[in-house]
């Protein structure tokens, strides 16, 4: 089971784009394809925080539409939505994960007939 710090450094940049994860991810992903990532870094992190999965795609191809080229316009927003699904599967097991350890803790914190008895 993952531990609260490992919690911590899985989930750090998810959200806000900083740091590590997907945030970094994103940021080398736009520089490289020429994008202002300052700008349009926050603007898609939203896009993909805020819009139902099936509104993700749309939106990505809106904004980046003025960026790329229509034959690869589609697949880069696919790598896009892919790689944030996979990060924040990620990032929710190992949160359920240091949950259920925390849960353990506590319960045999908290039963103390627990600590003496033995099978």
């Amino acid at each position: 089971m993952a531990a609260p710090s490992e919690v911590d450094a899985a989930s750090s940049g998810e959200g806000d784009g900083g740091g590590s994860g997907f945030g970094s991810w994103l940021d080398e992903r736009l520089e490289a394809l020429g994008v202002d990532r300052a700008v349009y870094g926050a603007y898609i992190l939203g896009v993909l925080q805020e819009e139902e999965e099936e509104e993700k795609l749309d939106a990505l191809q809106g904004i980046l539409s003025a960026f790329l080229e229509e034959d690869s316009l589609l697949n880069i927003c696919k790598e896009i939505v892919e790689r944030w699904s996979e990060t924040q599967s990620v990032v929710t097991k190992v949160k359920k994960e240091a949950s259920e350890l925390q849960y353990v803790k506590q319960g045999k914190a908290g039963l103390p007939w627990l600590k003496t008895y033995k099978t």
